[in-house]
C-alpha cells in the first residue's frame, strides 16, 4: 500500500454557511442539533449520513424528503431512527406545534432524529447500519502516527480567492487532479488553520465516463450545488467544526490514483449577510462583526458581517453586492 497524506487549505473571504440553511430553517432547531459525540459539535447536514451533509440520506432525511421537506405533524410524530423517541421530542417540539418561520423552541437535551441511541446497543447497531464506523465512533484521533511515517507523501489543496455576487447561499467547488503515477491510499488528513471561521468542507471523489469531457476547468472555482457534479458523489474527506487531525484505522485507507479517483472536487459553502444599509457605502473590515459607520454627515450605519477582509467592500442596498475576495483570510481544514 502506498499511503498518501492529505493536508487541505483554502481561502475564501466570506462567512460560511452553518450547514444547509434552507433546509435547517424548515425544521425546529435545525441548526442546533448536536453531534452525538458532543465536543460542542453540531450535525450540520441533519438529514445526511455524514455530519457535514451531502451524499446519502439517513432515516430522518428520507422521511423529511417524503414529507416534501416540510415539518408536518406526521413527520414530527414519527420515530425515524427507531430509538423510541419521536422526531419532535428529539428536536425540541414534543407537542408538534412548531412551523417554519417561528422562533425555534428553546429546549435542552436535543438529540439526532436520524441516529438510534444508545449507539452501542444491539438494537441500535442494526438500525444505524447506514452510518460508517468512522462517523459513529467518538474517538478523537489527534496523534496520527501515519503522518509521521517516512514513506507517507503529502498533498495540499488550496482554493484561490474569487469574487462573488451576494446571495443567500453560494456553494463553491473546484476540481483538482489527484496523483496518477500509481495507486495511493488516503490514510490521514489534517487542517491547516488560519481561521476558525470555516464551518465545514467536503472533498468529493469524481468519476467521469471515459467518453465524457470535463466541462469545469481544473483548479478554477465555480458555483455549484449541494454536490459538485453528478459525477462527484463519493465523499473522500470531510471536516466539520470541532474536528482536528483524523486518520483511518491501521492498514486502512481510501484508494485514489491509477485504480481509484483521479479527480476530486473541493466544496465550500459560503453565506453572505449584508443588512441595514440605505446608501452606497464603501469600507474596509478587519474584524468579524465590524460595524462600519460611513457617510458620517448623514449618520448612515452599514453593518457588514464580513470576516477578515483585506480588500474594500462596496455595496448598494437593494442591489446585488459584489464582494472581492483574496487569499489571505479564511482558511480551514478537511479531515
Amino acid at each position: 500500500m502506498s499511503p498518501l497524506r492529505l493536508l487541505f487549505s483554502w481561502a475564501v473571504l466570506l462567512p460560511v454557511a452553518l450547514g444547509y440553511e434552507t433546509f435547517q430553517a424548515r425544521i425546529p432547531n435545525g441548526d442546533r442539533i448536536p453531534h452525538h459525540c458532543g465536543h460542542l459539535r453540531m450535525w450540520a447536514g441533519l438529514g445526511h449520513v455524514i455530519p457535514s451533509g451531502g451524499g446519502e440520506l439517513n432515516p430522518f432525511g428520507k422521511d423529511f424528503k417524503k414529507a416534501n421537506f416540510t415539518w408536518t405533524r406526521q413527520l414530527c410524530q414519527m420515530d425515524s431512527d427507531g430509538d423510541g423517541l419521536a422526531n419532535g421530542a428529539e428536536m425540541g417540539d414534543p407537542d408538534c406545534v412548531w412551523s417554519a418561520g417561528q422562533v425555534n423552541p428553546v429546549k435542552s437535551n436535543l438529540s439526532h432524529p436520524g441516529i438510534c441511541e444508545p449507539i452501542e446497543s444491539s438494537h441500535c447497531q442494526h438500525l444505524n447500519k447506514h452510518f460508517t464506523q468512522d462517523v459513529l465512533s467518538c474517538q478523537i484521533r489527534k496523534d496520527c502516527q501515519a503522518m509521521k511515517e517516512k514513506d507517507v507523501a503529502k498533498l495540499e489543496i488550496r482554493m484561490p480567492g474569487v469574487s462573488l455576487h451576494a446571495q443567500e447561499t453560494t456553494y463553491l467547488c473546484m476540481l483538482v487532479e489527484l496523483p496518477v503515477n500509481g495507486t495511493f491510499h488516503v490514510v490521514a488528513s489534517a487542517p491547516i488553520l488560519v481561521s476558525a471561521l470555516v464551518h465545514h468542507m467536503i472533498l468529493w471523489g469524481c468519476y467521469y465516463p471515459v467518453d465524457e469531457n470535463v466541462t469545469e476547468k481544473i483548479e478554477e472555482p465555480y458555483a455549484c450545488g449541494m454536490t459538485p457534479s453528478p459525477h462527484c458523489q463519493q465523499p473522500l474527506v470531510t471536516w466539520t467544526y470541532g474536528l482536528e487531525a483524523d486518520c483511518h484505522a491501521q492498514d486502512a485507507g481510501l484508494r485514489i490514483g491509477q485504480y481509484g479517483a483521479v479527480l476530486a472536487a473541493l466544496q465550500v459553502p459560503c453565506l453572505l449577510y449584508l443588512r441595514h444599509c440605505r446608501y452606497r457605502v464603501c469600507c474596509t473590515c478587519g474584524i468579524a462583526g465590524t460595524v462600519c459607520v460611513v457617510l458620517a454627515a448623514l449618520q448612515v450605519p452599514c453593518v457588514l458581517y464580513l470576516r477578515h477582509c483585506r480588500y474594500r467592500v462596496c455595496c448598494t442596498c437593494g442591489i446585488a453586492c459584489t464582494v472581492w475576495c483574496c487569499t489571505c483570510g479564511i482558511a480551514g481544514p478537511l479531515s
